[in-house]
């Protein structure tokens, strides 16, 4: 539902309302106005709080993205684990070697996340961008900048990582997880 997704068309819209409303009552002194004014300004407070309370499944998706970064970060291995499917076993694999030989530094920045679900909301393709210091076996590779495309699917309430594939920076082209990407 594209209200949970995005408030801020109603937000504006009952914003926008209260406004004019309040600066007709200003004008002319009438209580309907300012009745009408402090309840537009009660429905922006309620569509704040409605769409707080709903989390929906992409933004459930985009905070996993935020969750696994920062556990790889933090060489939380079973958190790191703990999002990628137990079916995916090369992936688990994968994963546990890049937490052993890449570490990431406190400059990591993540940008352009997107959710895509799909399949009756059953399986979700996210995109973003991991951009800073990266240290490859004890050899510092520098700052760098980095695209990612995962795949998820549902399992049970959960969501888990099924693929993981490296995009290049700059172009829509599939790399290595350990190219170097120049």
């Amino acid at each position: 539902m594209w209200f949970t997704e995005n408030p801020w068309p109603p937000l504006m819209i009952s914003g926008i309302l209260a406004c004019i409303l309040l600066g007709a009552w200003y004008s002319r002194r009438r209580n309907g106005l300012l009745l009408a004014g402090l309840a537009a300004i009660a429905g922006c407070v309620a569509i704040y709080f409605i769409e707080k309370s709903i989390v929906t499944d992409a933004e459930v998706v985009e905070a996993n993205i935020y969750k696994l970064t920062s556990s790889f970060q933090n060489k939380d291995r079973d958190a790191v684990l703990a999002l990628i499917s137990v079916q995916a076993l090369e992936l688990r694999q994968l994963v546990s070697k890049a937490m052993r030989d890449v570490d990431l530094g406190s400059d990591l920045d993540i940008k352009d996340v997107s959710v895509e679900l799909i399949n009756d909301k059953s399986q979700a393709i996210t995109h973003f961008r991991a951009n800073g210091t990266v240290t490859y076996r004890q050899f510092n590779a520098g700052f760098r900048p980095s695209r990612w495309e995962l795949r998820w699917q549902r399992e049970g309430a959960d969501w888990r990582i099924v693929e993981i594939v490296r995009l290049h920076p700059l172009k829509n082209e599939r790399m290595g997880v350990f190219d170097h990407g120049e």
